[in-house]
This record gives structure tokens, sequence and C-alpha cells, in this order.
């Protein structure tokens, strides 16, 4: 299989490329079974795959086998590998604030080889596929999929007779599940077990503006968590506290986390840069932001949390904290170190779509 070791690695490395430069990637895997039609008298094949995703796009290696024996009792093995590209509905969501919830549509492009013995020889075939599905959650990490792939043959040995294998459709039924998040660069997030001990590790003290801020938001510890919830006598929602807070130091922020993660300064994810007064966004399926906080300095965010039902401080270097420092996103800078806003526009703001946030799902505490 010379050309199956050239070019499923190279698919698979060309994507990873780009989510490596993102600075953090999803791993998953996927136990899955397929039934298909490009392979002569093995419809129906098990196997597995590894995903590497960023942002609701990645890349997917898969492998699958179908043990069979003939009339005269050989054993017989077809197999099936590919190396796709992917795209899913996260990928829209960064950009227009649509939530998908637990229902996530995904489209693909893909090449692989198939081998399989034929009658007069046997051999294996390089083919293009194409194709689409989509999955919903079943619990936290695991969720049901379904896909359907077109398959084009690209090239086969001359002793596999044309058309007997290679091309036609793929129906894939899978069980995906999560198998963590690897940060890189410079920009990387620490880890939770890696937070040094209790001091404060921003590169400078807390600005005045940013003191203001923090003691604004202490003023609503206790309001309970509402979905949706602006008023602070019956309840907030992550970014409505935000949004309230800042106003009353000057500052204004659009409605929602997604559109608040858009104005502003971009700060690295690194705790070394992460200034009090900073505010931090999280994405709880990895990719699509929907919660909130505010960085509060000394490894702390104050924040309306869903998960803890009201305004409260969380301690990052606690097991509830390391939830918020796995499924932080991104980071932005509003306050200037001289008080002033460093809000530019809220154009980009208002072109997405104001879709209320899910909030958090980290442990009780």
């Amino acid at each position: 299989m010379p050309l199956l070791r050239l070019i499923v690695p190279a698919l698979l490395l060309a994507g990873s490329v780009p989510l490596a430069a993102q600075g953090t990637a999803d791993f998953g895997g996927e136990i899955f079974w397929a039934h298909t039609t490009s392979l002569p008298g093995a419809p129906g094949l098990g196997g597995l795959a590894l995903t590497m995703s960023a942002g609701g796009v990645g890349v997917r290696g898969s492998g699958a086998l179908n043990r069979r024996y003939d009339a005269y009792g050989s054993a017989d093995m077809p197999w099936s590998v590919d190396g796709d590209f992917f795209v899913n509905s996260n990928a829209l969501g960064q950009v227009i604030g649509i939530a998908t919830g637990g229902f996530m549509p995904v489209g693909f492009v893909g090449i692989g080889q198939q081998g399989v013995h034929v009658p007069g020889g046997g051999g294996s075939v390089t083919n293009f596929s194409y194709g689409g599905g989509a999955s919903v959650q079943l619990f936290a990490g695991l969720r049901l999929a379904a896909e359907l792939r077109q398959r084009r043959v690209l090239s086969q040995p001359a002793d596999v007779p044309p058309y007997t294998m290679g091309s036609g459709r793929e129906l894939r039924l899978s069980l995906t599940f999560g198998t963590g998040r690897t940060a890189r660069g410079r920009g990387s997030v620490r880890r939770g077990g890696d937070l040094p001990e209790r001091g404060p590790r921003s590169s400078g003290a807390a600005s005045a503006s940013a003191r203001r801020v923090i003691v604004t938001g202490e003023e609503f510890l206790g309001v309970p968590y509402v979905y949706g919830g602006e008023d602070p006598r019956t309840g907030l929602d992550c970014s409505a506290f935000t949004q309230l807070v800042f106003r009353r130091n000057g500052v204004t922020l659009p409605r929602t986390s997604r559109q608040q993660a858009v104005v502003g300064r971009a700060v690295l994810m690194d705790f070394g840069m992460i200034q009090p007064g900073d505010l931090l966004f999280f994405a709880s399926s990895g990719s699509l932001i929907d919660h909130v906080a505010i960085y509060a300095g000394d490894d702390r965010i104050l924040h309306a949390t869903s998960s803890g039902a009201e305004v409260r401080y969380d301690d990052l270097r606690t097991q509830r904290g390391a939830w918020f420092i796995e499924h932080l996103v991104s980071v932005r800078r509003v306050l200037g170190t001289d008080g002033q806003s460093l809000m530019r526009t809220l154009d980009a703001a208002a072109r997405l779509a104001p879709v209320l946030d899910r909030g958090d799902f980290a442990p009780r505490p």
C-alpha cells in the first residue's frame, strides 16, 4: 500500500497545521459500523477513528475491517482506511452566533484506500470521497452520529477488475467521544494542575479602572442566575452581568458572550498576560462560546454562573476551577491602564446574531 502511506498522512498533516496555529485542539475518537456498496461481498465493516478539531474544523483518520470466509473456508479481510477534512456547525456558530445545542451537522471530504480479494486476484484501490451527516449529544462528551459518504475511484491496479470495488455509497453509524484538549505555543492556557501557589500572576497589578470594575461586580454577589435575565432584582445571566458591571464603569458592551468576544483587544491565553478586569470566554462544547466571566486576579473569576446558580467567585485552582481552565477559548481586554475604554467599535458585534448564552456546565460547587 505505498500510495496509502503517502496520501493519508499527507492529508492529516495538512489539516493539522491550521489547527495547531489556532493554539488549542480538541481530540476525540469514534467507534463505528459502516454499510458500504464499494466492497464486493463485504457490506458491513467495523472500525475506529481518531479526530482533531478546533473552532468547528478538523481532520479525521479512520480504519475498518470485515473478517469473512469464502466458499472454500479461506479467510479474507476486506479493509478500508480514510483521511478526512471536516467542518461542523460549530464553525458557522463561531461566525454568526448560532447555538447548535445538542444537534450538530457536519460535512467532509477525504481520500482513502480499500482492499479486498476479488475473482482472479486481489488488491486495493484509491478513492476520493465526500459526504455529510449529523450527531446528537447523548451525554457529556458522548454523541451518536450518522454519516452518508459517496466514494469515487481515483486509481486501481491492473489486477483488480474495473468497477468491482472502490465506487459506491457508505452509511456510517458511530459513537463519538472526546479524549481531551491540548494547548500549544506561547498563548496556551495553563491547566488546573499546573497553577502555582496563591498569588497574583498577571503581568501587573490591577489598574484603578479594573479595581472599580471588580468592586462593582461584588455588589451583585448572590444575585440568582436566570437564563436571559437582565434585571439584578430578579436575576442575571453571565453576559448581562458583565454588560451591567462594565456599563456602570463607562464601558458599553454588547448583550451576549459571543458578541462581547469580538470587542476590545485580544489577549494571549496565558495567565502571565491576563490582567484583572479582562473578560474570559468559555466554550462548553470546546469551540462555541457560551459563557463569560471577569478575571479578578489571584486565580479567581467573578461571574454569573448557571452551574453555581448565582453571581459568585470561583477559584481556578479547585477541581471546579479546572473545568473553566479546560474550556477557556478567548480573552479580551476592554479597559486600558489609564482607565479609558479600549472599545473601538461595536459594528462587528452587531453583525452577530444575539443568541442568549446557554451558561456553563462546570461541576456544581
